[in-house]
């Protein structure tokens, strides 16, 4: 019953600080069209009846600092609270929006040896109305061309992920979640 398509341009810039010590920047602009078809619900619901059908803007911001040892970013990719639908009817309000949301991490590169490197990584989420989010996650890279890891999201899912160097500035990278929430009986997982 409901369809969203996203259209937005990414412009980032690159910041050199001396030997192996980048700054990213990035902005992006752009919207989303929003529609949703009560009518192909079987309801005699008041609240979820008609056609809904909009164009949300937004824009969002970020910066990631890549030094020899360790990694930090920040990014807020919604900055604009996107409101979807807002229908009143009997007394009754539903609504539905994209809040702002809000992501701070950072890792280290520990070298074990020449050939392999441990990536431990954090990750925090923040988006108002909704609980905040945790991630840790931990991977390992060999050689410089093929990485395995792990993680997990606190009171949600964990995962296991893998990446392969495919060119010189080109990685192809695979990850699958399972739901450790209340919703695990309810998904089986998902392939990224």
């Amino acid at each position: 019953i409901q369809k969203e398509t996203n259209v937005f341009a990414n412009f980032s810039y690159k910041l050199s600080f001396g030997e192996g010590k980048d700054l990213f920047l990035g902005l992006k602009a752009g919207g989303s069209f929003f529609s949703v078809d009560f009518n192909k619900l079987q309801t005699t619901d008041p609240i979820n009846q008609g056609q809904v059908s909009k164009f949300n803007p937004n824009f969002g911001l970020g910066a990631y600092y890549k030094a020899d040892k360790y990694f930090v970013g920040l990014s807020v990719p919604r900055i604009l609270q996107a409101e979807r639908y807002e229908e009143i009817s009997g007394g009754s309000a539903q609504e539905a929006t994209d809040a702002t949301l809000v992501m701070f991490g950072g890792g280290y590169y520990y070298d074990l040896n020449e050939n392999i490197q441990l990536i431990p990584a954090l990750m925090t989420r923040y988006i108002d109305g909704a609980p905040f989010g945790l991630d840790f996650s931990a991977s390992a890279r060999f050689y410089k061309k093929f990485e395995l890891g792990g993680s997990y999201r606190l009171n949600d899912s964990m995962s296991v992920m893998a990446s392969f160097e495919v060119g010189k500035m080109l990685d192809l990278g695979f990850a699958y979640d399972f739901a450790t929430s209340d919703i695990k009986n309810q998904t089986s997982g998902g392939l990224n």
